[in-house]
């Protein structure tokens, strides 16, 4: 992990938020109030697909919300994972050079960006933040998620976060779950947190060379793919997000079914 900072780490809490928007849902408990929207792009039954979330941070007190410390999103049972030809990404490479020459082009997984948060003196300073997605090794046998989160003004931020792919108990299937570290913003200022994020997985237009009866071809990447039903409610999902006062928020929703 890498850091640069003239005084704060916003945007990594904003930017781990983004990931967690990724499936999630809303919810709201004790002082934390989370409001999350997704989506699959295309929408289409066992189809490869993009996931589209965000969301928006409020505290109930009108503070600024609580850091968050760790992030679990659980997607649809059924939902897939085929990341033939997805390349991979070194964590420390990335930290060394940055998303722009420290990766290869085929393991880029996604984007997003959003606001980071925090309090000095009484003001409210906001940040905004960029998120940049690439598919890292693979650890016991499961592939990971690299998140680099940049801000650049009023503080500088370089961070990479790791997500590991998970399963969540039925309804739900694959999802991915991730630690964030507390991040001083500046001095005598609260801890960064969240305002709002949003996200996108998948890339359905990215192509692998492969042989194919002999001859070499280029051939889409399918990534994430949608289960092959959906329930008449929609495809469930859930997102726990857990913060620095000890407080976790459940948050539960359903993606709509395809249109006939």
């Amino acid at each position: 992990m890498r850091i640069m900072c003239t005084a704060s780490r916003i945007r990594t809490v904003a930017a781990a938020v983004a990931c967690a928007s990724l499936i999630g849902a809303a919810g709201a408990q004790a002082a934390e109030t989370v409001t999350i929207k997704a989506s699959f792009s295309p929408d289409r039954l066992n189809t490869p697909t993009n996931v589209h979330g965000s969301g928006s941070f409020t505290n109930t007190t009108g503070k600024v919300p609580n850091p968050l410390t760790h992030v679990a999103i659980y997607g649809p049972a059924g939902i897939k994972l085929d990341l033939t030809g997805v390349g991979i990404c070194n964590q420390a490479t990335l930290e060394k050079n940055g998303p722009q020459t420290g990766c290869p082009k085929s393991s880029i997984g996604g984007f997003g960006g959003g606001t980071g948060i925090f309090e000095l003196a009484g003001s409210i300073i906001e940040e905004p933040f960029e998120l940049s997605i690439f598919r890292g090794p693979n650890e016991g046998g499961k592939p990971t998620l690299l998140m680099y989160v940049m801000a650049r003004s009023p503080v500088v931020v370089e961070l990479v976060l790791k997500a590991t792919v998970v399963t969540g108990p039925k309804p739900y299937g694959l999802g991915f779950a991730f630690d964030v570290p507390l991040i001083p913003t500046l001095p005598g200022a609260t801890d960064a947190s969240v305002k709002d994020a949003f996200i996108t997985i998948g890339d359905t237009k990215a192509k692998y060379p492969k042989r194919v009866k002999g001859h070499r071809r280029l051939v889409h990447v399918k990534g994430i793919i949608t289960p092959k039903k959906c329930p008449r409610s929609g495809w469930p999902a859930e997102t726990l997000f857990s913060f620095s006062d000890g407080v976790t928020v459940t948050s539960k929703t359903a993606i709509a079914c395809p249109r006939r």
